[in-house]
């Protein structure tokens, strides 16, 4: 009895032995797997989060743009937006076919950058680089990379500096990058530069290039052009209650090589002014009121700057043009001015 006893406690003890040989087998190759990478959530804060999203930009020139988020793939290393727009025709149908209008932009956010991949044949308001990576961790000021890239089959490098870190007046986060290539024909000092800001839960918030025009001479060299855009966003009503005083107002419409003529009303309510606008090299004529933001075009574009007459009492402006035609805004007319944009 006493051997069979002794016999089954050896046995339990082997097979104590064994179990904990193998437990222990398995947390060391539990320990020793690689740990799977994923992409940034730090990054990937600064794009949008949900499918179906639209996103309007306007710029330069009357330039507008809406982007739409289309699809989200979320394959745990990284993560890729898919987004489709299309350039607002301003032409009245005169301009170039819709399917020239349309373009395609990929993101892909991975472990520590985000790479814009461009779909489509490049359109002018689109960067210069097909692909590129244009944000990485860390996010710091004057943080800088460099890549490879390759315009007209030759091959460049571009490198991108994160110039201003920021918060809006709502606390939300805002990046914003210079890139730089130099050595490329015709831009101002050989150097192509484009200037990106990102907003959380947004993506892009602004682009600034420098374009090429071409004249009607081929033989000419192309015309170097400041170009850009933003993202239009609608304002609560806490934030289009902050008004500018006739001093601020003043110094923005006088801030700027192309700001003509700003005349205020006689109780100082409203000032209209004149600004040029480079591509057509016409002027358009604007009134605004220094209490509430948004911007109101009152005629159309014109070739010289008008002269501006109010009555005494400020109830009422005449625009005079050049070829003896007027356009008179009524008190009723201006009170209707809802929104003021600089």
């Amino acid at each position: 009895m006493k051997k069979y006893i002794k016999r089954i406690c050896i046995s339990l003890s082997v097979l104590m032995l064994v179990t904990s040989i193998v437990g222990c087998g398995k947390e060391e190759q539990v320990k020793n797997e690689p740990k799977q990478e994923t992409y940034s959530e730090e990054l990937a804060k600064y794009f949008p989060s949900k499918e179906g999203i639209e996103l309007k930009y306007f710029g330069t020139a009357e330039y507008g743009h809406t982007y739409r988020l289309n699809k989200i793939t979320d394959n745990k290393k990284d993560l890729v937006l898919d987004f489709n727009a299309e350039i607002m025709d301003m032409s009245g149908g005169e301009g170039p076919q819709r399917e020239d209008l349309l373009f395609e932009t990929q993101y892909i956010i991975d472990k520590d950058s985000v790479k814009e991949i461009q779909k489509n044949d490049r359109r002018f308001s689109q960067s210069i680089m097909r692909e590129q990576v244009i944000l990485k961790t860390p996010i710091t000021l004057n943080a800088t990379w460099s890549q490879k890239v390759t315009l007209d089959e030759k091959e460049y490098e571009a490198k991108t500096t994160i110039i201003d870190i920021s918060k809006d007046d709502n606390g939300i986060s805002l990046v914003k990058t210079e890139t730089i290539i130099e050595g490329i024909d015709f831009y101002p000092d050989n150097t192509y530069k484009e200037i990106k800001s990102f907003k959380e839960g947004k993506g892009l918030a602004a682009f600034e290039k420098i374009i090429l025009l071409q004249g009607a001479d081929e033989n000419e060299d192309p015309t170097p052009f400041e170009f850009s855009y933003y993202l239009y966003e609608t304002k609560s009503e806490k934030e289009v209650k902050k008004y500018y005083t006739k001093q601020q107002l003043t110094a923005i419409l006088q801030d700027g090589e192309y700001n003509h003529d700003i005349t205020w009303s006689p109780d100082d309510e409203f000032v209209v002014y004149a600004t040029k606008d480079i591509p057509t090299n016409q002027y358009k004529v604007f009134i605004a009121s220094p209490y509430i933001k948004g911007e109101v075009a009152l005629t159309d574009e014109i070739d010289e700057i008008p002269s501006f007459h109010w009555y005494e009492d400020g109830s009422q402006l005449t625009i005079k043009f050049e070829d003896g035609t007027e356009q008179v805004i009524t008190q009723a007319e201006l009170n209707k001015i809802k929104n003021f944009h600089v």
